[in-house]
């Protein structure tokens, strides 16, 4: 009896689970997408705002391109193209990984991120505001030193306030 109960418990379990996802996959237009009632690229952009435009632009780009992300772990639409944040600590590695005594400058970080290959800088300005916030990690001069980084890439490419992607080239 009790294993009866049980069973009809993780039934009802699943059986909710399969309702909830099943209306809240309707509600996102997920089923006309699919049955190809509705273009891909517009439920893209309905369901990940900004970051739909920026990895078309990436897409966009040269076929020998390679994107460095900063503050962006999905690099949902641009792989194998993109380097994605994955642990949001990127900025901090290139700082302090390999500096013997003092932070590596921003000159420094753009030369070895050209020397790695990588043709622009995806900045999620959404994602280092957060953290400008709210992360005891990063100090006054991590902050202005990115600043100084981004000065020098001078302005690139704008979607919506929210992704800048800029070219490393000299």
């Amino acid at each position: 009896r009790f294993r009866f109960v049980v069973s009809a418990l993780v039934v009802m379990v699943f059986g909710f689970n399969t309702l909830e996802v099943g209306l809240r996959a309707i509600r996102m237009g997920v089923v006309p997408t699919v049955l190809g009632f509705r273009d891909e690229q517009a439920f893209l952009a309905d369901h990940l705002g900004w970051l739909s435009p920026a990895m078309k632009a990436i897409r966009e780009l040269p076929g020998n391109s390679r994107v460095l992300m900063l503050w962006e772990p999905r690099n949902l639409y641009c792989a194998p193209q993109c380097e994605p944040d994955e642990i949001i600590d990127r900025w901090l590695r290139e700082r302090y990984e390999n500096a013997p005594a003092a932070p590596r400058p921003p000159a420094e970080i753009l030369e070895t991120s050209r020397k790695n290959g990588y043709t622009h800088l995806l900045f999620y300005k959404n994602g280092a505001d957060f953290l400008r916030q709210q992360d005891p990690n990063y100090t006054l001069d991590d902050w202005l030193a990115l600043d100084a980084l981004l000065g020098q890439l001078g302005s690139g490419e704008n979607f919506g306030d929210t992704y800048i992607l800029y070219p490393l080239s000299q």
